[in-house]
Order: C-alpha cells, then structure tokens, then sequence
C-alpha cells in the first residue's frame, strides 16, 4: 500500500494545500502521513475509511486522520476538494481546539470520519474552499495568512 507524503503535495511553505478535482473515478487504497479533508461537492460514490464504506453524496466532508488508510469511488463527473494539513500548521494555543483531528479518527474519542451537510451550505462551502485555494495559489502579500484565516473560521 501507498503511503504519501504530505510534502510532495503542499506548495507552500504554510502546511495547508486545498486542490479542487474532477477525478479519478477510483483511488485505490493508500494512506498520507497528514490529515486528509475530502469534500464532495458534486456527484456520488463511496468512500472506504480504515475499511469502514460509507456513501458518498454531495455535502459529505470525510476525516482521514494521519496514516489511516482509504479508498474511494466516484460516479463519472464528480466534483470535490482536497484539503490535508498537518499539526505544524497551528499554533500552540490553536492545537488545543483542533487536538482531536490529531488523534485516532474511530469512535471512542468522538470524531467520526463522515460528516453531512444540507444542501443549503454546499455552495457556501464551495467558496470557502475555493477561495482558501485560490489564496493559496495567487502568492500575493499576506496569502498564507489569509488562507490559514479562512481555513481555521
């Protein structure tokens, strides 16, 4: 199995990168060495979570902790973000509010690996997203800043 490394992907030097994509339509089983954010803006398929499958639909966010490994599987057309990150992108005092996304991604400390969103926050969600990639593309004074803003808000 595949393990990915998070600096072969991140682009800057902020350790956050948000990638919108259209493909594949399968991924077969691998893991990363960060935490791994997939939202499904478009379409349908499923997703495979340290061997747990769960449907995919468009306002689904999964949590992919470090080294869990996953798998998933869309219809032709789908849409979704890519967002992974690492610890060393929060501060001391901000690690205390996101402490959990660092620790295992099962049930018993309470972060489940599929979250849903109504349709009515998918297109908000959408340009948040967007615009963090956007920020993170566009290199100009202050953009980290503004991603990490936008991205922890």
């Amino acid at each position: 199995m595949r393990t990915y490394d998070f600096r072969d992907f991140c682009r800057t030097e902020l350790p956050l990168d948000v990638r919108f994509k259209q493909e594949p339509l399968y991924q077969q089983v691998h893991r990363h060495n960060c935490i791994e954010l997939m939202y499904l803006s478009y379409g349908m398929g499923w997703c495979s979570i340290n061997g747990l499958h769960y449907p995919m639909m468009a306002g689904d966010l999964y949590v992919i902790g470090s080294l869990d490994t996953h798998e998933f599987a869309g219809q032709r057309g789908i849409k979704y973000f890519n967002i992974m990150f690492d610890k060393t992108l929060f501060k001391a005092e901000e690690l205390k509010l996101y402490q959990v996304l660092f620790e295992d991604t099962d049930l018993q400390n309470g972060l489940q690996p599929k979250y849903t969103f109504g349709a009515g926050m998918n297109q908000t969600i959408i340009r948040i997203l967007d615009k963090i990639r956007r920020e993170l593309d566009n290199r100009q004074d202050f953009h980290l800043l503004q991603a990490k803003s936008l991205f922890l808000n």
